[in-house]
């Protein structure tokens, strides 16, 4: 959303005003009246800020570049080092700030030269600061140009920001990493535009099947090519030409006698073929559970949508994830999370198997991002769990924080799920 923003117009004879900074910061100085350009690059770097404290702060640096440049590796020898324009391509660093430098402008370490100098930027880290020195995994300095520009060596990379800014990056306050991760093996059905066309994506074998981040360049699977189900999501019928739910029948000539169990795009209603629905002994005779419903034909057959609370009459029988297979889709989808410049997310609606599996993977250094997880409150056991006091921040136990619980009220307008005061009209 931040590559959306733009500051608002001034009015003749009105002031204008501010935005925060950690808004306005997403351009030059002299383009930030402008509307962004529809490229846009991250290079990030994630960074760990003590604040006079021993422990040290998990913290992210990110640098926001309007104009596609490349990034330099540095130069060698005994020359001078070599000042680069700011890239284009995404850059994962891992810093972490000394107590006594980070705080103090211009108090570079003498010692040694910094690895990395970002220069002549504005950056939201310090007051007055334009420039920042890394030297390996950790920032010796935050402060003005001319300063630290003086303590590179002849293998210094130094990049000229040119007006572009540092800032803290990215935090989605929404997401589900776990899901994304797992769904990078299942099959890709966005923006498939009729029943047939997405039937037939679900039936490609786990390795053809494109990643939802980039059609071009797929992940390692998360599925075997025996998978027992065909799993996916992503459709959705108002792209279809009826624009109405498909149907097990759209499923079963492409998918024949494996289950599948597809999501729709907003993840409240899901897609069954005629097998999913036998393995779940689903039928005319099943009830509606409180909170969901099975769409019917006119003789209240199941058609093989289920909205809602009523899927997990077929997410009972869909084989769950091992342990490995949740670790290995978590750190799937935070090297995707990386490389958009998202280095904090808040995981909604975990159940205890996921939420274990974080804590595995946070306890074994293998996570690399912030996450505030929300503990799901979809049962009434669920909502009996307690949720754990929030940790220190410069702790390296704040990388991972149960700190919600997820309720559920309703569902969502697509899925036509959502409680209405009238009926759909659209």
């Amino acid at each position: 959303g931040v590559g959306l923003l733009r500051a608002p117009r001034q009015r003749a004879g009105r002031r204008r005003r501010r935005l925060p900074a950690a808004l306005t910061a997403c351009a030059p100085q002299r383009e930030r009246r402008a509307s962004f350009p529809p490229r846009r690059v991250f290079a990030t770097a994630r960074i760990a800020m003590a604040h006079g404290a021993p422990a040290l702060r998990s913290f992210r640096l990110l640098c926001i570049s309007v104009a596609p440049l490349i990034l330099s590796a540095g130069c060698g020898g005994a020359a001078a080092p070599e000042v680069r324009p700011a890239g284009g391509l995404v850059r994962t660093l891992s810093a972490s700030a000394a107590p006594s430098s980070a705080a103090a402008p211009g108090a570079a370490d003498a010692t040694a030269a910094p690895d990395l100098l970002l220069l002549r930027g504005v950056v939201h880290l310090a007051s007055g600061a334009d420039a920042v020195a890394v030297r390996g995994a950790r920032i010796v300095a935050v402060g003005r140009s001319e300063e630290l520009q003086a303590t590179a060596g002849p293998r210094t990379e130094v990049i000229d920001l040119a007006g572009r800014s540092v800032v803290a990056s990215l935090t989605d306050a929404h997401t589900h990493l776990l899901k994304l991760g797992l769904a990078q093996g299942h099959a890709n059905l966005r923006g498939c535009t009729s029943p047939e066309a997405c039937a037939r994506v679900a039936a490609l074998p786990p390795a053809a099947i494109p990643s939802a981040a980039s059609p071009s360049a797929a992940l390692p699977s998360a599925a075997p090519p025996t998978a027992p189900w065909i799993e996916g999501g992503g459709w959705d019928q108002n792209l279809f030409p009826t624009k109405v739910f498909p149907t097990a029948r759209d499923l079963d000539a492409a998918t024949g006698p494996r289950p599948a169990w597809l999501r729709r795009v907003d993840g409240h209603a899901a897609w069954a073929n005629t097998a999913a629905l036998r393995a779940a002994g689903v039928t005319a005779a099943t009830k509606d559970p409180p909170g969901g419903r099975i769409v019917r034909d006119a003789r209240g057959e199941p058609t093989g949508v289920f909205v809602d609370a009523a899927m997990a009459l077929v997410d009972r029988v869909v084989p769950a994830p091992s342990d490995a297979e949740r670790e290995a889709a978590i750190e799937r989808a935070q090297a995707l999370a990386l490389a958009a410049g998202l280095t904090e997310v808040h995981e909604m609606g975990l159940d205890e198997a996921s939420l274990a599996a974080y804590k595995r993977l946070n306890a074994a250094g293998r996570l690399h991002v912030r996450v505030y997880a929300y503990r799901s409150g979809g049962t009434p056991e669920d909502r009996t769990r307690g949720l754990e006091a929030a940790p220190d921040p410069r702790s390296p136990d704040a990388t991972f924080h149960i700190g919600g619980l997820k309720l559920y009220a309703d569902g969502a307008l697509g899925s036509r799920g959502a409680a209405l005061l009238a009926p759909y009209t659209d």
